[in-house]
């Protein structure tokens, strides 16, 4: 008896599965048929989502990544904690000698634009006509400052920053 029943269900799911196309060949048309474009292309209708997607905030940086301190060069070298760049990344910090004979230290500080002046040596006398473009750690090793000349015409001095990704650009004439 189950057999039965069961050779039916399966006749009849065959039956169905054959007869399908020709149903919906028969089915009416839409009660109204979709709006046609101006030049004859068709139109597609987007339906919004009903739920936006979510957010995700990408980020560049660790959350609290580990301060990296190595050992310092040699005896009486002085830190230079990292600085964190308003994207987020962190510039790394580094050693720096105590003194270097004919210049003198100045220390990181924030301008009023906002913008992070890293701390450089800066040379005790001045050059007549030039100006002191100051040295800057590439994560490598000290990139020694370089004396500019204070104008060059039809050009303006866009000094050396890092950009958002933490990458040194060198200070150049635009």
């Amino acid at each position: 008896m189950k057999s039965t029943i069961k050779n039916l269900l399966m006749a009849g799911g065959a039956m169905l599965f054959l007869l399908s196309p020709i149903a919906e060949g028969l089915s009416a048309p839409p009660k109204h048929p979709p709006p046609k474009h101006p030049l004859g292309k068709p139109h597609v209708h987007r339906v919004p989502p009903k739920h936006a997607p979510p957010v995700y905030k990408t980020r560049k940086y660790i959350a609290a990544p580990p301060a990296f301190r190595p050992n310092p060069p040699g005896p009486k070298y002085l830190w230079v904690p990292r600085y964190r760049h308003p994207s987020g990344v962190y510039i790394g910090g580094y050693w720096r000698p105590p003194s270097k004979p004919g210049f003198t230290w100045v220390d990181g500080y924030s301008n009023t634009a906002g913008v992070r002046i890293f701390g450089y040596w800066k040379p005790i006398r001045v050059k007549p006509g030039y100006i002191w473009a100051p040295g800057y750690w590439n994560n490598t090793v000290w990139v020694n400052g370089y004396w500019r000349q204070a104008q060059k015409p039809n050009l303006v001095w866009v000094p050396g920053h890092y950009n958002s990704n933490g990458v040194r650009i060198k200070g150049h004439w635009k």
